[in-house]
């Protein structure tokens, strides 16, 4: 009796299983029309700025059942933002003998590099999950798929019909494996127009961001998460939220942050408060230069956005210990000397404000300015100026350098004491002079006495 109850249970297992059927033997290419060369699977296109280019894939559903088919596209290169790859269908069912057209379609904007560019076409095909049967089951009320597009590559994740719970873990990556959407097993995605699951989620460059706040810094794009719904799926959600957080990985070029980063985070946009609000991070994660990491519950307009330091003080340079050095008094003659004739002036001069910046140190006599010195000094920073002034005239000079002042006098002196000395010797020599001739000529003169 147990193996009568086993087998049914056992066949009715494997019915609810679902079948993965290669491409070739259930879902077949029959033509490829448009621009471009097709080689094999890969599309290769000669595309410039500005331009449109795209091609028709007629499919077949060779196979006698219906089959959910996945169409995607693998660019070898999106020339940095610059191209983008759409699929016009790239998630539906056909069913058994049936045909469909799919277009690729890549636009270039004006930033492109002209050239030839090379996308990979893949396509694969599964049985349909079965329809739930009485009573529900199988994670309540049957699945369907819903499709999760990250900048043209669409991932398709099993939901819950009647619960809108994913019913697996899933890791979702754009088409360079660079941004990722990460949600976990049992996760309720709705979108409040239709109170349940939308049809697709999808991620694409912000055409316009919001305004950053003073102090902050967006870096690489933003980017716009919306949920779609309807025929074609041109109805938007207003809004799809999410009853546990799932993680977002967006990627950013470390060389875009400015010098004065504090912090990096990644942070949605609050339309009705106008304001960017941080999310927080997935601390689960190991983290990677280059990468950052949030935990959301809803969508929204999403960005890398940095906090930058308060910018530090301009340099303000201040000028401290003004020092004046003579020379000693020199004999510029027997009876003139100079005093100070050398003067050597110095000043500190320091930089008090929180930027590095150049002084130039003037310093001026008598209000002219005749000599000046360039400083370039850190936050912080002092050093001292030094001039050299060599033989000035005597006078008496007001010096101002570096926002200080100061006077020197420089003086000459003569020896009149020796100058007077040398006019009465001088005049008592002559005096003895005519002295001694005068007395010399008083004295009798002595007649000659004959031979």
């Amino acid at each position: 009796m147990k193996k009568l109850i086993t087998i049914p249970i056992l066949l009715l297992a494997l019915l609810l299983i679902p079948v993965t059927t290669d491409a070739a033997s259930g879902v077949q290419i029959v033509s490829k029309t448009g621009d471009g060369v097709w080689t094999d699977d890969t599309w290769q296109v000669e595309i410039y700025p500005g331009e449109t280019k795209s091609t028709t894939i007629n499919l077949h559903n060779s196979a006698s059942n219906s089959l959910d088919v996945e169409v995607s596209i693998h660019p070898d290169s999106l020339d940095d933002g610059n191209l983008i790859f759409e699929l016009n269908n790239s998630n539906f069912t056909m069913s058994g003998g049936s045909y469909t057209n799919v277009t690729l379609t890549v636009k270039a904007n004006g930033s492109t590099t002209p050239g030839t560019y090379n996308a990979t076409l893949e396509i694969k095909s599964e049985v349909p999950p079965p329809s739930p049967g009485p009573g529900g089951g199988g994670g309540g009320g049957g699945a369907y798929y819903l499709d999760i597009d990250i900048l043209g590559k669409i991932t398709r994740v099993r939901i819950s019909y009647a619960t809108s719970r994913t019913l697996e873990s899933v890791v979702v990556p754009d088409f360079n494996n660079t941004n990722f959407l990460e949600i976990d097993y049992g996760t309720t995605v709705i979108c409040p127009e239709i109170g349940e699951a939308p049809e697709a989620l999808m991620m694409r460059v912000a055409k316009e961001s919001p305004p950053v706040p003073d102090g902050s810094a967006l870096i690489g794009s933003a980017y716009n998460f919306t949920g779609n719904y309807g025929y074609n799926m041109l109805k938007y959600c207003s809004g799809v939220t999410f009853d546990q957080n799932v993680t977002i990985v967006l990627d950013y070029d470390p060389n875009e942050l400015p010098e004065s980063t504090v912090s990096l985070a990644v942070a949605y946009y609050d339309a009705e408060q106008g304001i960017w609000v941080s999310m927080p991070p997935d601390i689960g994660r190991v983290a990677e230069v280059g990468k950052a990491t949030g935990l959301m519950n809803h969508f929204s307009t999403v960005a890398v956005i940095a906090e930058l330091a308060p910018p530090s003080s301009p340099a303000s340079f201040v000028g401290s210990a003004l020092n004046i050095e003579q020379s000693p008094k020199v004999w510029k003659s027997t009876f003139v000397a100079i005093t100070g004739e050398d003067v050597t002036i110095t000043a500190n001069v320091a930089n008090n404000g929180g930027q590095e910046g150049t002084y130039i140190a003037e310093l001026k006599l008598n209000g002219e300015t005749v000599d000046a010195k360039e400083v370039t000094l850190a936050a912080g920073q002092s050093q001292q100026v030094s001039f050299t002034l060599p033989g000035i005239d005597y006078g008496q000079y007001q010096v101002e350098v570096a926002g200080l002042s100061g006077e020197f006098t420089v003086s000459r002196s003569i020896d009149w004491l020796s100058i007077f000395g040398i006019i009465v010797a001088i005049g008592l020599i002559t005096w003895a002079a005519i002295w001694g001739r005068k007395r010399w000529k008083k004295q009798p003169q002595q007649p000659a006495q004959s031979e």
